[in-house]
C-alpha cells in the first residue's frame, strides 16, 4: 500500500486566552446562546458581532501562536461498502439498506417515515427525532 503524507493541525492550549483577550464577552455569550440555548434574540445578535470581532482579531495573529502543525502519515479508511437497496414499506422510497431503521417495531422503514435517525456527534451515538429532540442511544 502506498504511503501518503498528511498534515495534522491542532489548536494550541492557550488559544482560548487570545479569544478572551480579543473579545471578553465571547465565551459567556457562547455558553448562553450556543451551549444552553437560553439567549435572547438580542444576545444572539450580540454573540454574532462578538464572534466576528474575535475572528478578525485572531486572523491577525501568527499561525504558530494559535495552531500547531505536524506532518503525519494518515490511516486512510477503505471505501464504504456497497449495500443493496430496499423499499420502505410505508412510503415506497428505494434507499440503501443501511439507511433504514434496524430495530424495533419500525424496522425496515426509512428515517422520514419513522421521524427518527441516528447520528454521531460530540455526545456519541445519538438518536435524533426529526422534529428536534434528542435521545441517547
Amino acid at each position: 500500500m502506498e504511503e501518503r503524507q498528511g498534515v495534522r493541525v491542532q489548536v494550541r492550549p492557550e488559544f482560548h486566552l487570545y479569544v478572551e483577550e480579543a473579545a471578553p464577552e465571547f465565551y459567556p455569550l457562547m455558553e448562553k446562546v450556543i451551549v444552553n440555548r437560553t439567549g435572547t434574540a438580542e444576545e444572539e445578535i450580540r454573540f454574532r458581532e462578538v464572534a466576528r470581532e474575535a475572528a478578525f482579531a485572531l486572523i491577525q495573529l501568527p499561525f504558530e501562536k494559535l495552531l500547531e502543525a505536524e506532518a503525519v502519515i494518515p490511516d486512510i479508511p477503505d471505501y464504504a461498502p456497497i449495500t443493496g437497496s430496499v423499499v420502505c414499506p410505508d412510503c415506497g422510497e428505494v434507499l440503501m439498506a443501511t439507511k433504514v431503521r434496524q430495530r424495533g417495531l419500525q424496522r425496515g422503514k426509512c428515517y422520514m417515515c419513522t421521524q427518527k435517525y441516528i447520528e454521531v456527534n460530540g455526545q456519541g451515538i445519538v438518536e435524533r427525532d426529526l422534529r428536534g429532540s434528542r435521545n441517547k442511544s
